[in-house]
């Protein structure tokens, strides 16, 4: 029986697609391969946890700021100086005053957006790094950290 030759012919007849599944396949079942992918899976559920509370707090505290500032532009006990200026001021300039108040309330929140997504790129980056380095430093214990130490005899 030629066993090259019968790998040979799997190869060859063989589509790339199941060449990847198959290698993919024998991969995962080395357990320090699924050590590994557990441990990056974990920690891009981390990274992605780290955001979306980030996001939600910064979501909840420009919630509070601007339903503060609603309730205080809809009540009526303002103070006096307030219809006075209302009086004097012509509503384009108004508007073109809260104009401007939104688009520095969006570039604040692409500033946000753009500091999120540098975090989450960063926590990438260092996974990364994480894994390079434990990929170079082979430690003979299989993934075990510490060292060994004798135990007492009873």
């Amino acid at each position: 029986m030629n066993i090259l030759g019968y790998g040979s012919r799997i190869l060859t007849r063989t589509s790339p697609l199941g060449l990847i599944i198959g290698g993919a396949a024998i991969a995962l079942a080395i357990p320090t391969v699924r050590k590994g992918l557990r441990a990056g899976a974990v920690l891009a559920v981390r990274g992605v946890l780290s955001v979306s509370e980030e996001a939600k707090r910064i979501s909840t505290k420009s919630r509070h700021t601007m339903q503060s500032m609603m309730a205080e532009a809809q009540g009526d006990d303002c103070c006096a100086s307030c219809e006075e200026f209302s009086k004097s001021v012509h509503p384009r300039r108004v508007a073109i005053a809260a104009a401007a108040g939104m688009m520095a309330a969006s570039n604040k929140a692409k500033d946000l957006f753009n500091n999120a997504s540098l975090g989450v790129k960063n926590f990438i980056d260092e996974a990364k790094t994480l894994s390079n380095d434990k990929d170079s430093n082979e430690d003979p214990n299989d993934g075990l950290e510490g060292d060994f130490v004798e135990l007492p005899k009873h």
